[in-house]
């Protein structure tokens, strides 16, 4: 981390709540540790433990735009303040796991596009079908396999 990055850093951490601390601490962790479990053990597993440790609640919030922006920024703050930001694969991971901890059941999204020879796919989360961290017209630019079976056992 550069040390201006540390700066700002520490100045925040002293101004946000201990709730807020707590969780963009484990967000970072889990952000660090996605990565290798992905290659480890691969993305449906992994998820299925992430899953198991973090089950959703009967019956899942409906989340407001509101509540869905602060675990949102939670996980923004998680990936601007660790030693790794990840790929949108590893952030959106992250994201889903934020949201079963605040009890709102997420969707994550992989897409591909096929232009100018070359072949690139990009992950995302989605809330009711409304993208969370990505542009709302992320369809228009990769076509999203249809319902992943990741939440499958959850």
């Amino acid at each position: 981390m550069p040390l201006r990055r540390i700066v700002n850093f520490k100045k925040q951490w002293s101004v946000w709540p201990k709730f807020q601390r707590k969780s963009i601490l484990q967000a970072m962790v889990i952000l660090h540790i996605t990565p290798v479990a992905m290659r480890i053990v691969g993305v449906q597993h992994w998820i299925t433990i992430l899953g198991f440790f973090t089950p959703i609640n009967n019956p899942p919030l409906l989340a407001t735009a509101t509540e869905l922006e602060q675990v949102h920024w939670l996980n923004i703050q998680a990936v601007n303040h660790s030693l790794i930001r990840g790929k949108c694969l590893s952030r959106s991971i992250n994201l889903w796991w934020l949201m079963r901890r605040h009890n709102i059941d997420t969707e994550l999204r992989i897409g591909v596009r096929h232009k100018s020879k070359q072949f690139k796919a990009h992950a995302w989360l989605e809330y009711q079908g409304q993208p969370i961290n990505a542009d709302q017209n992320i369809g228009q630019h990769f076509r999203a396999f249809d319902k992943l079976s990741l939440n499958k056992g959850l």
